[in-house]
């Protein structure tokens, strides 16, 4: 079964509600960067970005395999914690939590 927490802006009507899926997010490991664009979540993308850029530089630097590893824990990251993300800046944005469904 899965849960999905409801959240909306005060004052909005309910049609504008916005629905989060609990658990892994499947977009958000295998289109990490493109996910957090569509969703407008610029922060996390500038972060996302920036672990990106160190993996490259390590990846050169140290070696491939390496870079390679921290790049797959950059997308796993994201899948795992991406709802999360989504959830915060959400709450950022003005929207309140409106309950579990």
């Amino acid at each position: 079964m899965r849960f999905y927490s409801v959240h909306l802006k005060p004052g909005a009507p309910v049609e504008k509600a916005v629905m989060v899926k609990e658990g892994f997010s499947w977009p958000a490991f295998f289109f990490g960067p493109l996910w957090l664009a569509y969703k407008r979540m610029w922060r996390e993308l500038a972060v996302t970005i920036g672990l990106l850029a160190l993996a490259g530089v390590i990846g050169q630097q140290v070696s491939r395999q390496a870079g390679g590893w921290l790049v797959l824990l950059v997308f796993l990251l994201l899948g795992f914690e991406g709802n999360g993300l989504y959830r915060r800046s959400l709450a950022r944005r003005g929207h309140d939590e409106a309950g579990m469904v």
